[in-house]
């Protein structure tokens, strides 16, 4: 089952076209989804012209109550090409997630390439175990990973992260020791340890 439909939003200067698939099982679950929007800007001096902003793609793929796939994308008309695509895998399940993520973007001569990646492991009802990876595939560096766990004892729940991230444009690293104390469900408090250094290797 499917269906789409179209949705044109007017303002003074500007439009928005939006374009809508849906694809169900026979169960009424949401298989298939994509969606295309298009920003068409007008001028306002009356000339009557008009241009076209980046044409947005997005295709959402449900493989089964536990696994997505997602994929996003930004078309340029002016430079006819793609400056701008996420792909992605999403695993859910009661006991862990995993989600996987690729980012690629090419704009005004800047390029980058990353890739995400994050698990959580409920290894019993008081522990859960965590980890983050951040990856810099056009400079071949490592731009973030975390790594921690969780204890739940009763109403409390303590946690314990910590962190590495380069900084954007410099060989700054940041190391980050979380620590948290919550009483559930009415929260807690964080502790945050910070220092710093300037390193000359950058993986």
């Amino acid at each position: 089952d499917g269906c789409e439909f179209a949705k044109i939003d007017n303002f003074k200067d500007n439009s928005n076209i939006i374009l809508k698939q849906f694809f169900n099982s026979k169960e009424g679950v949401e298989i298939l989804s994509h969606k295309l929007k298009q920003k068409v800007t007008y001028d306002v001096s009356g000339l009557g012209t008009k241009r076209f902003d980046d044409l947005e793609n997005e295709v959402a793929v449900n493989l089964n109550r536990n696994v997505a796939l997602n994929g996003y994308s930004l078309y340029s008309h002016k430079r006819g090409k793609i400056t701008k695509s996420i792909s992605s895998f999403n695993y859910n399940m009661d006991y862990l997630k995993l989600s996987l993520s690729d980012t690629y973007e090419n704009k005004d001569s800047v390029k980058s390439n990353y890739v995400i990646s994050n698990i959580d492991y409920k290894y019993s009802k008081k522990y859960r175990y965590f980890a983050g990876l951040d990856y810099d595939y056009q400079n071949s560096r490592y731009r973030r990973y975390n790594t921690g766990f969780s204890i739940t004892d009763f109403c409390w729940e303590y946690t314990l992260e910590y962190s590495r991230s380069i900084r954007t444009g410099s060989k700054v690293i940041d190391n980050k020791i979380f620590f948290k104390v919550a009483l559930i469900p009415l929260g807690g408090s964080r502790h945050e340890y910070k220092w710093s250094k300037k390193s000359a290797d950058e993986t």
